[in-house]
């Protein structure tokens, strides 16, 4: 009974592939090389070494070529390459077992095909020579005792004496010589298939070592945020990583037909390189132009490849990013500078205005003034007033103050709000309403500058309704990326934000009222952010406006 096989990886399913097709090939030149050659010499020579009439050889030939094409037929839509296999080594035993009785048996030649089959099965599976070696050693056996006994006779031409007319001595000999041989050879194909096994499977994990190393070396090379390029002696990139495709602006098909020049437009990159050489350059910056024609900033370093190889390897990085925002750290310094000072400009303007604002007041209660004058001094007293709100603002937004924590009921901080600024506008035919929830809405904020920011809010409002309208201040419970917040919203049914303006509207002095000093949405900006908190505005021109502040999730109690 043969060996049953285990189970084969996808490596060893196709080596065993390979060899079934070398065992196809193989058998049907051995068969018409050998018995071609054999027939000539019967036919032509005077050795007889079939004692079987020609046409049964002939009938051999053909049987074989039938049953190998057949099978090579059937060969792709195989399953079980191992029962396949070991059926192909069957019917080579069975085809050496038959050549062997129509050659005469004791006296035939061709006990060596044998050998070629133990051989093979040495090869395909890991005991397969020893069992091929047992069967060869029965049928070879059996052939030679059914002959020697006289139950199996061939054809035998006059002349030529029966098996059983031997020494027996001589029959038992060679019969032990050529079963000798067979696992002999069976043990020879065994080490060196176990040799083969061996050095093919350190091949097959160094090959799979290597491939995982190469696979790891090239994620490496395309995850590194830096452009990598590897160029030869000319200068032309032999390799570049994915952020360096992407700092250049080209594809990689382009790889092969750019040289340095339409790599780096713009930069001396030869005469970098060999700057290079014997060391290392260590920084370099300057502009190119990339594929899309952007002149862009980029920041080097070059080193000369280890022998054996030659090149250079340039690593870069697109810093045009970096130094606009240096370009905009610096201003921003700048208008910080000047901010502080102006800060400090308009706090020390403060109080002079107060002086004037009270002489004014005392020398209109002092004096007796005709009308004319005293509407003057009014008017002074109003400006003045207008110009300290405005430091105020200013003020506010230079320097805000850094917000005092506290739980405080929402509801309570928008009620009260809400109820001062309506006495302002008794005179006006607008709605200022309230929507809260009736459950208390319990935060930690701080009051006085969340009641500025509604106090603001509304105020943008009431100049942006004309005549009649309706303003409303709510609260609710929403829902947005991060999780649950609270909304604090002001909507009005006014005249809305100009397109133009509403990218702007928190930016300082960016207004479309007249008269409006542009601080008032940026204060409330700067109280919302000391919140940690967001603000968004929506609106649509001639239809309204609606702020929402998005607060941390409130309490119940």
């Amino acid at each position: 009974m043969a060996p049953r096989a285990e189970p084969f990886s996808e490596q060893a399913d196709k080596e065993l592939r390979v060899l079934l097709k070398v065992l196809m090939i193989f058998r049907v030149a051995t068969v018409s090389l050998f018995l071609g050659v054999t027939v000539v010499i019967q036919v032509k020579g005077t050795q007889a070494l079939f004692f079987a009439p020609l046409y049964s050889v002939y009938l051999l030939i053909v049987s074989v070529y039938i049953l190998t094409i057949f099978l090579a037929s059937v060969f792709n839509n195989v399953e079980d390459l191992h029962r396949f296999a070991v059926f192909q080594v069957g019917l080579d035993l069975a085809l050496s077992t038959i050549i062997v009785y129509l050659s005469g048996g004791f006296d035939s030649p061709f006990p060596f095909l044998y050998l070629l089959s133990i051989l093979w099965a040495s090869l395909a599976f890991p005991a397969g020579g020893y069992w091929t070696a047992s069967f060869s050693a029965i049928m070879y056996g059996a052939v030679v005792d059914l002959m020697y006994y006289g139950i199996l006779t061939p054809p035998i031409r006059a002349g030529l004496l029966p098996v059983g007319s031997e020494n027996p001595f001589d029959v038992v000999g060679r019969v032990a010589l050529h079963i000798t041989a067979f696992f002999a050879v069976a043990f020879l194909g065994h080490q060196m298939a176990r040799r083969y096994r061996s050095t093919s499977k350190a091949l097959t994990e160094r090959t799979v070592d290597l491939e995982k190393l190469q696979h790891l070396s090239d994620v490496v090379f395309d995850s590194i945020n830096s452009g990598i390029a590897v160029l030869d002696t000319t200068g032309r990139v032999r390799s570049l990583n994915a952020a360096g495709f992407q700092i250049l602006g080209i594809q990689e098909s382009s790889l092969r037909s750019l040289g340095q020049g339409g790599f780096f437009k713009g930069l001396p990159i030869g005469e970098l390189c060999e700057k290079s050489i014997g060391g290392r350059l260590n920084r370099w910056e300057g502009t190119f132009t990339d594929a899309g024609g952007t002149e862009r900033t980029l920041g080097l370093s070059i080193s000369q490849l280890k022998e054996p190889e030659k090149g250079f390897v340039v690593i870069f990085q697109d810093l045009t990013e970096f130094r606009e925002l240096e370009d905009k750290l610096r201003w921003t310094e700048q208008l910080s500078v000047l901010g502080r000072m102006a800060a400090s400009i308009a706090h020390e303007v403060r109080n002079p205005l107060a002086s004037m604002s009270g002489s004014i007041q005392i020398l209109q209660n002092s004096l007796e003034l005709e009308d004319e004058d005293r509407k003057l001094m009014d008017i002074v007293l109003t400006e003045t007033r207008r110009l300290n709100h405005l430091v105020e603002d200013f003020l506010t937004y230079a320097r805000p103050p850094v917000p005092r924590f506290e739980d405080v009921d929402l509801r309570e901080v928008v009620s009260d709000t809400v109820q001062f600024l309506r006495t302002g506008i008794q005179s006006r035919d607008i709605h200022l309403k309230t929507d809260l929830p009736e459950e208390p809405v319990i935060l930690s904020l701080d009051s006085s500058q969340i009641r500025q920011v509604i106090i603001n809010l509304v105020k943008n409002s009431l100049d942006a309704v004309d005549g009649s309208g309706r303003i409303s201040v709510s609260v609710e419970r929403g829902d947005r990326n991060s999780g649950p917040v609270t909304l604090l919203s002001v909507s009005d049914d006014g005249s809305g934000i100009p397109e133009d303006i509403l990218p702007v509207i928190f930016e300082p002095f960016k207004t479309n009222k007249e008269g409006g000093s542009g601080l008032g949405l940026a204060v409330v900006y700067q109280l919302i952010q000391a919140h940690h908190a967001a603000i968004d505005v929506r609106s649509v021109e001639g239809e309204g406006t609606t702020v929402t502040v998005q607060l941390p999730r409130w309490r119940s109690q």
